[in-house]
């Protein structure tokens, strides 16, 4: 890969063939050295910065996906709970009581008549 960037740099010109002599003829390792540290750095700060950010926009859609399933989950409850019969949830998240599940008054002596038969 390097050697088609430099192939095309002198095809195009950009990079002079004078220019190489003059600087390949007084290599200076120190220079070198420290050119190579400088993009290194650029570059790992580079990719740090692009995993970031796409570390963060998996956290948002993971957010999103996990509010659609709870979305989900409730719509199914509800479509259950009415089709079993039993009214969904009240407002303030008490469900109401079925009419069986009601008190019922005790039946008194009061209650009865003479005969016996309630009435």
């Amino acid at each position: 890969m390097g050697y088609f960037l430099f192939l095309v740099l002198v095809i195009t010109d950009l990079v002079s063939v004078d220019f190489l002599d003059r600087e390949f003829t007084h290599f200076n390792p120190q220079l070198f050295f420290k050119v190579l540290t400088i993009l290194g750095a650029a570059l790992l700060g580079l990719v740090l910065a692009v995993e970031q950010s796409h570390a963060a926009l998996l956290r948002r859609r993971v957010g999103q996906l996990e509010t659609a399933v709870q979305q989900l989950k409730a719509a199914a409850f509800d479509r259950q709970q009415t089709a079993v019969g039993t009214p969904p949830f009240s407002a303030n998240g008490a469900a109401p009581r079925p009419d069986s599940l009601r008190p019922t008054r005790p039946e008194t002596d009061a209650d009865t008549t003479a005969d016996g038969n309630g009435l």
